[in-house]
């Protein structure tokens, strides 16, 4: 009994193996003719196997079967093949190297802390502060799950600035259990004493 697993690997195996041979049969005629009908036949059959709606379609279906045959399959391609897209390896995407100081603050209270600090001493900057001390409780609640005082979210917040921000030591934030949110309870219905 013959295996897949000694025939060569599959190239693109999206198309499965019927079509790679199908593409190695092509390569062996003798005749050019026939072998670009049985060329534009097999792309008939990879665009059923692979549709897709990209612009590049039909370019990316003739790219496929020069692959399949190792770019020998000589045919008359109605798309420039180049074999070194193959080579060329898409770019990693960048990611932010820089770190988030304090994980559960997150990113976006650094910002705005570091946006306050540029801001001029006024009413408006006391406001936005203030919103963002209420914010930083809600977040270290959700965190460690237990009541935080708010001489801690204070210290945070100058550490966060660098001494650069404060609040009055008598400024009192909300409640956190009023700023977050619980499901409400649904209580279960008896549908076995309800009358029809």
């Amino acid at each position: 009994m013959k295996y897949n697993t000694n025939d060569e690997p599959l190239k693109l195996p999206e198309y499965g193996r019927n079509i790679q041979n199908i593409v190695h049969y092509i390569e062996t005629i003798e005749d050019r003719e026939k072998r670009n009908e049985l060329a534009r036949y097999i792309i008939r059959m990879m665009g059923k196997i692979n549709q897709s709606s990209h612009e590049n379609a039909e370019h990316k279906l003739w790219f496929h079967l020069a692959l399949m045959s190792n770019f020998k399959l000589d045919i008359d391609y109605p798309v420039e093949i180049n074999p070194e897209e193959i080579t060329t390896k898409a770019e990693l995407p960048k990611y932010p190297k820089n770190t988030i100081k304090v994980r559960y603050y997150g990113k976006n209270i650094e910002m705005i802390l570091e946006k306050l600090c540029q801001m001029e001493d006024g009413e408006d900057k006391q406001t936005l502060l203030l919103a963002t001390a209420n914010q930083m409780k809600k977040y270290h609640y959700q965190w460690a799950k237990s009541h935080v005082t708010d001489d801690v979210i204070f210290e945070s917040i100058k550490r966060l600035s660098n001494g650069k921000l404060s609040l009055p030591s008598d400024t009192k934030l909300v409640y956190v259990k009023e700023t977050t949110t619980t499901p409400p309870k649904r209580h279960k219905k008896n549908y076995k004493n309800r009358r029809k």
